[in-house]
């Protein structure tokens, strides 16, 4: 069965994820700290994971230099993290209604809505 991350992602010490921007985000969005290990270099879980250490919400590890004493060490600092993270959440939680509508004046203006076209 499937588990929204909503549900679990609060609720968590941290998460441990591959860096893919649907993880990252929904761990903005639960406060959770977050530990990056990108499986690829070429995509976008490597920005990710950079966009996670610049907002000083989590870590990057390498995939190739894992071990399970590494991952430890990594997991056993995430509370550190934990105050950004809040803040990440709560800016994100401020900006929702604004972009939303944002988002919905652009949409509406790409269809000629806003000069009376349907």
């Amino acid at each position: 069965k499937f588990v929204p991350f909503s549900k679990i992602f609060p609720r968590v010490f941290c998460v441990v994820h591959h860096g893919g921007s649907n993880t990252v985000a929904a761990c903005f969005a639960a406060g959770a700290p977050q530990i990056v290990v990108p499986t690829y270099g070429g995509f976008d879980q490597v920005d990710n994971g950079q966009r996670v250490v610049a907002l000083d919400a989590g870590a990057v590890l390498s995939r190739r230099n894992l071990t399970a004493a590494k991952l430890v060490v990594a997991i056993k600092a995430m509370s550190r993290y934990r105050s950004s993270c809040r803040m990440v959440q709560e800016k994100m939680q401020e900006a929702a209604p604004k972009t939303l509508s944002m988002i919905c004046a652009f949409v509406e203006s790409l269809i000629g809505r806003d000069r009376g076209r349907v």
